[in-house]
Parts: C-alpha cells; sequence; structure tokens
C-alpha cells in the first residue's frame, strides 16, 4: 500500500495501480486501496476501471466524500454525465461551497442540454467565486443556447474584464451580437478574437452573414 501511494504522489500511475492491485489481492475489501486504485486508473484515464474501483469502496464503505467526486469524474471521463449529476448531487450536499463541484455539475448539465439547471449551478459557482473565468465562459453559452443574449454578453463582459486576452469571449460575443442583431458589432468582436489566434474561417463565416462585406 505505501508503494502504491508513493508511485501515486510520484505520478507513476501504471506502478500505483499494480501496487494497490497487490495490495487488493490479499485484502479484497479494503476501501482505501480500492479508492486510490481507482484515482491512478482515472489519473491513468482508465475510467471503466476507475469508476469499478470507486463504486467498490463506495460498497465497503469509505469514508471520504471525495469518493463520490472522484467517481463522478470518472463517469465523465466516460461522457456517463447523467450518472455523473447524481455523483455531484452527492458529494456537494456535504461541501456545497466547493466552486469546483457546482462547475463541474453544471458542465454535466449543460452536456445533457439541461441549460436551465447548468445555469443554476455556474451561478453558485461564481457567487462562491467571482473570478471563475471558464464558469462565466460556460454559463453564456448556456445562456445564448437559451436565446439570452443580453445575458451572454454579459458574462462575455466579465470575462473580459478578467482576461482582456481571451479569444474565445471575444468570438462567442460576437456570435451573440451577431445573433441578437447586431452584426457590425458582432464581427468587430470575431475580427479581434481572429486577431488572437481564433481560426480565419471563423471571420469568413462572420463575412458570408453579413451578405459579404468585410
Amino acid at each position: 500500500f505505501d508503494m502504491g501511494t508513493a508511485a501515486l504522489n510520484m505520478q507513476d500511475y501504471a506502478a500505483a495501480d499494480r501496487y494497490f492491485s497487490t495490495t487488493l489481492m490479499y485484502n479484497y475489501a479494503d476501501p482505501e486501496a480500492a479508492f486510490y486504485r481507482g484515482v491512478a486508473r482515472s489519473r491513468n484515464k482508465n475510467y471503466k476501471g476507475a469508476e469499478a474501483d470507486f463504486s467498490r469502496a463506495i460498497g465497503y464503505r469509505y469514508k471520504d466524500d471525495g469518493v463520490y467526486r472522484e467517481r463522478a469524474l470518472a463517469r465523465m471521463g466516460q461522457y456517463d454525465y447523467t450518472e455523473a449529476i447524481r455523483d455531484w448531487d452527492k458529494y456537494l450536499a456535504k461541501d456545497s461551497l466547493n466552486s469546483t463541484g457546482q462547475y463541474f455539475r453544471g458542465l454535466c448539465h449543460f452536456q445533457t442540454l439541461e441549460w436551465k439547471k447548468a445555469i443554476e449551478s455556474f451561478d453558485r459557482a461564481l457567487r462562491i467565486n467571482p473570478g471563475y473565468e471558464q464558469a462565466l465562459l460556460d454559463r453564456a453559452a448556456a445562456r445564448a443556447n437559451l436565446k439570452d443574449y443580453t445575458g451572454a454578453v454579459a458574462d462575455y463582459d466579465a470575462v473580459l474584464q478578467l482576461n482582456p486576452q481571451s479569444a474565445a469571449a471575444y468570438y462567442n460575443r460576437g456570435r451573440a451580437k451577431i445573433e441578437s442583431g447586431s452584426r457590425d458589432n458582432g464581427c468587430t468582436d470575431v475580427r479581434r478574437a481572429v486577431e488572437l489566434n481564433m481560426s480565419l474561417i471563423e471571420i469568413g463565416r462572420c463575412q458570408l452573414s453579413l451578405g459579404g462585406r468585410s
């Protein structure tokens, strides 16, 4: 077990997997070894094996609530966002002030096209951490999907206050402005995004939306 922990700390995930597997050969019901092998497997992108280990740890009453966080991440790695949401709910019931957990639950709702629930989770993340740039970007995208372009633009404005070099914010703010009817202003943002290394094809698309005007 100690050798597995050392390997995990050294980010040698394959070795950690082997050491914890050896531990579990001698003590099948060791929830801590199952948990840490799950962590090693998850970091090594063996998400299915990691999920099985975390479920095993839970079955043997592993006491660290982080097991739900880790299983949620493993399920997200398999694109199983519905089950991941259930784990985030359990994890956040004990640690509701975890902005990262709130954000990831919102991301899962985003992936299942539940825009309003995604926004609620991003709202919670941003109340805890107002400078959470990715939460702002994703809340803006969810708002745009609900055709709340005013709200989306406001979020992109906030991102650009935090990070004036955000090409993603310029590009997506431009798209939101174009969708809301402010095409010239929107294309100005897209051009700025291109200057910040966005794909040149996007400026072409924007020009097409203006009827070929440059």
